[in-house]
């Protein structure tokens, strides 16, 4: 499969949760993220399962605990307009949320899968 670098979904975690491995909550976590934590919806699965990636980590969540859609976007506003304040700061270029938002920590080892996104 190609994958195309498209607009990027964001999703925000409405609480503190876990990123499973497989579409079933007795699953393995190979994720945590914070809440308001940034992920990006690379699926849409049947019974309201996301499958996202956020950081480094790649796994399911379930649709209900997180924000999507136009409620997203509003968060998503806050953080770039927090992130370019801090890039002008810093002098630096604006990248994206990246740093101001919390992403998924990794739980064991699942470093070195390579992203499927132009970053």
């Amino acid at each position: 499969a190609s994958w195309t670098c498209g607009p990027r979904k964001y999703a925000f975690a409405k609480d503190s949760l876990e990123i499973k491995e497989e579409m079933n909550q007795e699953s393995r976590s190979v994720g945590t993220l914070d809440k308001e934590g940034v992920c990006y919806i690379l699926k849409e699965e049947e019974d309201g399962w996301l499958y996202v990636e956020s950081g480094k980590v790649r796994g399911f969540v379930k649709a209900d605990t997180v924000t999507t859609g136009e409620d997203a976007q509003k968060i998503l506003e806050k953080y770039q307009k927090k992130a370019k304040e801090k890039a002008e700061k810093e002098k630096k270029t604006y990248t994206g949320i990246e740093g101001t938002a919390p992403v998924a920590k990794e739980l064991g080892a699942l470093s070195g899968k390579q992203s499927f996104f132009c970053i």
